[in-house]
């Protein structure tokens, strides 16, 4: 039963935190022009504090030099108002800090990335300086971070500072506003933190803490002595914000070693002689003499034969190189005398053959005739076939099947007009590519999706990305930790209702520059995917219905649960940890009531007695029950067989008098659900997961009880 009538209602919010300074004293927009306003946020700037008034967004890897600062919560409905102005009144002088999604006009996103803020030159005009440090957003609420802001400062006086908008127009999210009193601690060092120095000799500079009268100077190639101002790492008190090293009578006089790290802490004096404010532990590294950051990176896979350029970083002062390339280590590693080169790339002969590994080597030259030899390097080149099931429909809720293939890349701009086959059409139609991914690294992979129009991305059961809105060319990421050699399940939706279609799916690493998606590391969904709880998942409440998508060749399915990894791994359907078959359109499991606190593993085994391939051994999944006592996590709730207002019972009832499902209203002026989302629940004000229960409430309708309940039976 759908829910029509749609009621005045009054929304109030309590709320508690911790005690703050009150640098902003009020905000308002100033031109009217905004739908939502702004709030100062009731807790100081820390990791997992929400950004903004209407998203569950929250603020993570956050500079030190910033936590605790006093924020304002924007509203991100409001990113596209070029007309914006906001009133900030002060009451004291401090720092404004405004942060702007890295997104930003033309710009990629991402840490590190300059947005373009040719739309906002007021910044400029106001005097902003961009402070080189990035704040994180976590959109969904689950630890991964989506997307970085570049942040900016000035000095502000006591009064009112007006701020604007953005007359270029993005796709990111609405800017951000906080402010911070005194710094007491040096910042803002020069090298950067973790910055890289082509020379044997630096001068470190940083700008000094608002109190201090003298700077203690701790520095050293040895982190512990810097941090615990042990060994020789001390080398002075003094007034000026600098000081060299390596040069005669400074520390180091004989220079900078290559391939060192160096570590560095300033700590601040005031006038009294002793009150200290402690420094950060700063670094800066002289690179190696070997060729390093070779690309493909070391230990890559899925390399294409036919288009390898190999190309690395020239070692610290070599002028000359050698390359040494080929199938066999050891003669890679033991080979001698080829020829120099200048250039920093190399072309191998080919095409290489398939499936295969490769080694290389590259040896430096420096001025003084001295030979750096180079480590030996490797990749491993794509196989033949991969890629991922494509489903289209006409309708942009799945609606009408069409047709199904095989698609190489995620990687489809159809144009306007133009649409992925003639029987789809052009416009109104919905995609959904499932598959599996294998990662080449252990490390957090960022999966980018460009969409245009709607876009949502799963990895391992995981929701990265979920854009599900009319917009134009729109670039959205998630982050996941994967392990190298596992391969992970892909589920991307998309739906075009009008104009230019765009589809793409791309993924970077530390190890991985931002690519599309190669194909072979891609492969169709042939064993079971998509668990849920997805994989990994913690907080799961203590009686979950496990289920999963099944393989593409699957006539049933053999499912293992158990608290033992390694037994789960490696059972048979003689182990106990084997719970029995399941047929194919039943891809659920009920493991019964769990444990407290525990954690879970299961795995899925594809079956089909037809197939000389059959059984395909499903991946291991974990997940973890709650340490609190779930009452509903609202993750169940959907349209047709299981519809939030018949658990939550609420003023309008729900379902047909005379029915055997009808639930009779209670007197009040409550409203539960949605009736304009795909769940029934609300699915972008969320704490976790993916949906929440909306409460409506009136405690004046006429005709009911002056009050709101909704009750929930708990068995």
């Amino acid at each position: 039963m759908c829910k029509k009538t749609i009621y005045l209602i009054l929304l109030v919010a309590l709320f508690t935190g911790s005690a703050q300074a009150q640098f902003i004293t009020s905000v308002a927009v100033r031109n009217g022009v905004a739908p939502e306003q702004p709030e100062i946020a009731p807790n100081p700037l820390a990791e997992d504090e929400l950004s903004f008034v209407d998203r569950s967004h929250e603020y993570n890897d956050i500079p030190e030099s910033i936590l605790g600062a006093q924020y304002v919560k924007l509203a991100n409905d409001d990113k596209g108002i070029s007309a914006y102005e906001l009133d900030l009144t002060f009451a004291v002088n401090c720092t404004l800090y405004f942060f702007v999604d890295n997104r930003m006009g033309s710009s990629g996103g991402g840490k590190g990335v300059d947005p373009d803020i040719s739309g906002m030159g007021w910044l400029n005009d106001m005097g902003f300086v961009d402070t080189g440090e990035d704040i994180g957003i976590d959109e969904g609420g689950d630890g991964d971070i989506n997307q970085y802001f570049s942040i900016f400062s000035l000095a502000v006086e006591v009064g009112t500072v007006t701020i604007y908008g953005n007359t270029q127009g993005h796709g990111g999210n609405m800017y951000g506003v906080a402010a911070l009193g005194p710094k007491l601690s040096a910042y803002y060092p020069d090298p950067a933190d973790g910055a890289l120095r082509t020379e044997i000799w630096a001068s470190p500079r940083w700008t000094a803490g608002d109190t201090a009268e003298t700077h203690d100077v701790y520095f050293s190639d040895n982190f512990d002595d810097v941090n615990d101002g042990t060994g020789d790492a001390f080398r002075g008190n003094q007034s000026v914000e600098y000081f060299i090293v390596g040069f005669a009578n400074a520390p180091f006089p004989d220079g900078l070693v290559p391939g060192t790290t160096y570590y560095w802490r300033i700590d601040e004096i005031e006038a009294d002689g002793t009150t200290i404010h402690r420094g950060n532990v700063w670094s800066f590294t002289i690179p190696s003499n070997k060729a390093y950051d070779p690309g493909p990176s070391d230990g890559a896979k899925f390399i294409d034969p036919e288009s390898v350029n190999l190309t690395w970083t020239t070692g610290f002062g070599a002028i000359f190189h050698t390359v040494y390339f080929g199938d066999n280590f050891d003669d890679v590693s033991n080979a001698q005398g080829g020829p120099l080169q200048v250039v920093t790339t190399f072309t191998p002969a080919g095409p290489l053959e398939t499936e295969k590994a490769y080694y290389w080597r590259v040896d430096e030259f420096d001025e003084a005739q001295n030979t750096h030899t180079g480590d030996v390097w490797s990749f491993i080149t794509a196989k033949v076939g991969g890629g991922v099931r494509g489903d289209y429909y006409t309708g942009m809720n799945f609606d009408n099947f069409v047709l199904s293939r095989t698609d190489p890349q995620i990687d489809f701009n159809w144009g306007n007009p133009g649409g992925p086959d003639p029987a789809v059409g052009d416009d109104n139609f919905s995609c959904r590519w499932t598959g599996e991914v294998e990662a080449v690294f252990t490390e957090t992979y960022t999966f980018y999706t460009n969409s245009d129009d709607g876009i949502r991305l799963w990895i391992d059961g995981r929701q990265l990305v979920d854009n599900w809105t009319n917009h134009g060319n729109t670039r959205n990421s998630g982050e996941i930790d994967l392990v190298a050699g596992n391969t992970y399940s892909l589920l991307m939706e998309h739906y075009e209702d009008g104009g230019g279609a765009v589809a793409e799916l791309r993924w970077s690493s530390p190890s991985t520059p931002i690519q599309l998606i190669p194909q072979a590391a891609m492969s169709p969904p042939i064993k079971a995917s998509g668990p849920s709880p997805f994989n990994g998942a913690t907080g799961t409440k203590m009686t979950p219905i496990l289920r999963w998508g099944a393989g593409d060749f699957a006539a049933s399915h053999e499912v293992y649960f158990g608290t033992d990894a390694n037994a789960v791994k490696n059972a048979t359907t003689a182990s106990p940890e084997y719970k029995g078959p399941r047929a194919l359109g039943d891809e659920n499991y009920d493991p019964g009531k769990l444990a407290w606190f525990t954690q879970y593993f299961w795995r899925v085994d594809e079956v089909n007695a037809l197939n000389p391939e059959s059984p395909w051994i499903g991946n291991l999944w974990s997940f973890t029950t709650g340490d609190f006592i779930l009452v509903d996590d609202f993750e169940d709730y959907n349209i047709g067989d299981n519809e939030i207002w018949f658990a939550w019972h609420d003023g309008l009832g729900a379902g047909a008098p005379g029915t055997p499902s009808y639930v009779p209203p209670n007197g009040t002026g409550s409203m539960i659900g949605d009736d304009s989302t795909g769940s029934y629940t609300e699915e972008t004000i969320v704490h976790g997961g993916s949906q929440s229960m909306p409460y409506w409430y009136d405690n004046n309708k006429q005709g009911f009880n002056k009050y709101s309940e909704a009750e929930l039976t708990l068995s």
